[in-house]
């Protein structure tokens, strides 16, 4: 059986057109991806923190990694031509006000990798101390600077 080659060439341009974002939902997916990196970091904060022996590096970078495929044409097809840079600024803003992300990662990171109560108390106790360096805008910030350095100069406006 032969398939006609201009045919299927159609029917898959039409499917990935199908699939392509529109500004909103390009938005919602760099904001729904900032946020997710945004919980990984913060546990890998939290281990450094109390010197927990695991590692959510690999995590973050898979994640911030997805996150700049949203520049990547050949990746992320878009419907329409918009200003990503202002797109993303946007998603930012929005992601950056997450702090229930880091909350949520607290808790998870108490709940399912502390065993002890010594270990809980020493997370409360360094956390406390280093309240303001988990405030969600900062912890996005400080993880766009280190994994994605050429975005976080869309958000800092410095090259």
């Amino acid at each position: 059986m032969t398939i006609n080659k201009v045919k299927l060439k159609k029917v898959l341009s039409h499917l990935v057109t199908g699939m392509a974002y529109s500004r909103n939902a390009w938005v919602d997916q760099a904001r729904n991806r900032l946020a997710g990196a945004l919980g990984e970091y913060a546990k890998l904060r939290l281990a450094k923190m109390v010197n927990f022996n695991y590692n959510w590096e690999p995590e973050v970078i898979r994640l911030a990694k997805k996150i700049g495929d949203l520049f990547d044409e050949a990746k992320t097809i878009c419907k329409s031509s918009f200003d990503k840079k202002k797109a993303f600024i946007e998603a930012f803003r929005e992601a950056a006000s997450s702090q229930e992300q880091v909350v949520s990662a607290k808790n998870k990171f108490e709940q399912n990798y502390l065993k002890t109560k010594k270990d809980t108390d020493l997370l409360f106790k360094k956390y406390r101390e280093n309240f303001d360096a988990f405030d969600s805008e900062k912890l996005l910030i400080d993880m766009m600077v280190e994994y994605l350095p050429k975005l976080a100069s869309i958000i800092t406006g410095k090259k």
